[in-house]
């Protein structure tokens, strides 16, 4: 779909979503027909049919076909995004689209993504609808990222303890400088 798609026409509803609950109510009940609740409430009666007879689905204030994944899955994955970010491991767009896959697969969630990775105007819409930019990565953050790896910090500290042991100064701290 094209990524700049602009409506043509501004279709709005003219009624709320409790007037279609308290509409379906009424009919359901028997208090009115279908043709009265759809005028007084103002509704489209084939909408209100629809609606009556599950048709419709879940009632949802957006127009067009649902996401992908549910709106608490991509909050989620947006403020995961995010925290990565600000400290500092700003993810590229396949990176980006590659963590999308595995969490999709590791919580077994269908979607309409091939292979379980979604595509790049779904990544595109996804920050357009969470408010993200995904950056680029420069070289220094790729190799700061790559130096932060936690089992070379561990040897590090391994290794630090073994020399300090080996020296006998890890009871002369005054002995130990930067």
């Amino acid at each position: 779909m094209v990524r700049t798609y602009v409506r043509k026409s501004q279709r709005a509803k003219t009624y709320t979503h409790d007037q279609l609950l308290e509409a379906m109510n009424e009919v359901k009940l028997g208090r009115r027909t279908v043709a009265q609740a759809s005028r007084i409430y103002a509704i489209p009666i084939i909408t209100l049919i629809d609606h009556i007879k599950g048709r419709r689905g879940k009632l949802s204030s957006t127009f067009g076909r649902p996401t992908a994944l549910t709106l608490q899955d991509e909050s989620k994955l947006a403020d995961y995004l995010r925290k990565l970010e600000k400290h500092g491991f700003g993810l590229s767009r396949r990176e980006v689209m590659d963590l999308v896959g595995e969490y999709v697969n590791s919580n077994k969630i269908k979607t309409p993504f091939k292979d379980g990775i979604p595509h790049k105007d779904w990544l595109t819409a996804f920050m357009r609808r969470q408010n993200l930019s995904v950056k680029k990565p420069e070289n220094i953050e790729i190799a700061r990222r790559k130096s932060i790896d936690p089992f070379l910090i561990n040897q590090y500290f391994i290794l630090l303890k073994e020399t300090v042991d080996k020296l006998g100064i890890a009871d002369k701290p005054q002995l130990i400088w930067n």
